[in-house]
């Protein structure tokens, strides 16, 4: 889960080594297709990415960026 709202999911496809992955809201609204990857660690990467730009589009990556270069 990624927050309340959204969660993660990754799956294989059949015996194919192909995976599929996408992140949806749980509250039934935005609803997006599986995004195709041909290994688990470029689905993982590709799902750490669209956590990271969210993220960054709420600013709070730039906030935990300030707090850490202040410690």
């Amino acid at each position: 889960m990624l927050g309340e709202q959204l969660m993660a999911q990754i799956i294989r496809v059949d015996s194919k080594r192909q995976w599929r992955w996408r992140i949806v809201q749980c509250d039934g609204g935005e609803y997006c297709d599986f995004e195709c990857a041909t290994c688990l660690d470029q689905a993982k990467t590709a799902v750490q990415a669209r956590i990271d730009a969210w993220f960054r589009s709420t600013g709070l990556i730039h906030i935990a960026d300030r707090i850490e270069r202040s410690e």
